[in-house]
């Protein structure tokens, strides 16, 4: 009985160490010791390494959790929202967005009448300011300033660090090996708050 209740104790004793050997590991340490498949392939190579990214989808949003709470604690990066965006183009979209927020809320039949211009025109006025940023560059190609190039560096600090973070990550598509993937509904891509944050915005 003695000897029962010994090697019992034994295997307890070994199980609490064992797991809080367990819980002292880190989603972070898990994530980065994670052995993530190559990107080689050259057919349907969005597919590529899907079980495993599907497999280890929890852990690498925690472990992106984990190192977003460290990076934020350190004040390492700086905080991307709307000021990043090009200031004549934000000043454009918000213009357009207030147009369509008053028509919508405030005009009526009889403001045309007054002398209030016709809700059609305050938003094609509105949109024209939006176009008219646009440049055609080739046949059926337009091209726009769409960042403020003065807080550019603001966004490639967050990708490096991202990139640096050691956490696994899925590559972008087919055609591109290399890059990260901004969207929290796909396993593999990156979730850190500051950046899928202002993709949103």
């Amino acid at each position: 009985l003695l000897c029962t209740i010994m090697s019992r104790l034994t295997f307890l004793a070994f199980f609490l160490v064992a797991a809080l050997v367990d819980g002292a590991v880190s989603f972070l340490e898990q994530a980065r010791n994670l052995d993530a498949p190559e990107a080689s392939s050259t057919q349907e190579a969005e597919y590529e390494g899907s079980d495993f990214w599907e497999s280890n989808a929890d852990l690498l949003e925690s472990a992106w959790e984990e190192w977003q709470g460290e990076v934020s604690q350190s004040g390492e990066l700086p905080a991307l929202n709307g000021r990043h965006i090009d200031p004549q183009l934000r000043f454009a979209i918000e213009s357009a967005w207030s147009a369509a927020d008053h028509a919508r809320h405030h005009y009526n039949d009889n403001d045309e009448g007054a002398g209030i211009l016709p809700m059609e025109q305050l938003l094609e006025e509105a949109e024209n300011l939006i176009k008219g940023l646009w440049t055609q560059v080739a046949p059926g190609v337009f091209a726009c300033q769409f960042l403020d190039p003065d807080k550019i560096s603001d966004i490639r600090k967050h990708l490096k660090a991202a990139d640096d973070s050691g956490i696994p990550t899925r590559r972008p598509n087919g055609m591109n090996r290399y890059g990260l993937i901004l969207d929290s509904a796909i396993e593999g891509a990156v979730t850190m708050s500051g950046l899928v944050g202002f993709t949103d915005f």
